[in-house]
């Protein structure tokens, strides 16, 4: 019986998205971290001074240049993908890219994710040094993200009164009494 070798096979998807020569399209660049990451690429040949993750990122950021729309694309917006995320973030992704949103209007990731309730990605993009600003926390607090608004405000985030107001008017009662505290 023929048994493949999974790790070889994401190893070779990585290195043929990483060989094009056309830049990538965001949806391959992160495919190209999917692969990277699924194939343990650099485990058990880290340097003493650079780690798996931290070769794996340069490879990425090598094979893809800016890695920043990675974080942008459409699958990632939706349904994100927080450790594929991580790389293009360690690969030198902007954590304060701005994006379109469904709705035309131009919006930070950090917003994006908190008015969607993405908590890890949220968390992600602030551990990245994302800059917080009051857009996202009344986001978070007109879609009734409890846990996306506590984090924000943890972080300093602007706007309390704004965000309450929303928070009212939508009628999510627990974090009015949150930005009330």
């Amino acid at each position: 019986k023929f048994l493949p070798n999974l790790r070889t096979g994401y190893t070779a998807m990585a290195l043929t998205l990483a060989r094009q020569t056309q830049p990538l399209r965001p949806e391959k660049m992160l495919q190209l971290g999917h692969h990277i990451l699924k194939a343990g690429m650099f485990r058990g040949h880290a340097s003493s001074d650079l780690g798996a993750r931290e070769l794996q990122a340069a490879f990425l950021s090598l094979a893809c240049g800016d890695p920043s729309p990675g974080l942008a694309c459409p699958r990632n917006l939706h349904s994100p993908l927080t450790k594929v995320s991580r790389l293009l973030l360690l690969a030198g992704a902007d954590p304060d890219l701005s994006t379109v949103t469904d709705s035309g209007e131009n919006q930070s990731l950090l917003a994006l994710h908190a008015s969607r309730g993405h908590l890890d990605m949220v968390s992600l993009l602030l551990e990245f040094c994302a800059q917080v600003d009051s857009t996202a926390l009344s986001l978070a607090c007109r879609a009734g993200h409890l846990e996306v608004a506590r984090l924000l405000l943890v972080c300093g985030a602007l706007g309390v009164s704004e965000a309450m107001r929303e928070a009212a008017a939508a009628g999510h009662l627990p974090i009015v009494k949150l930005l009330s505290e």
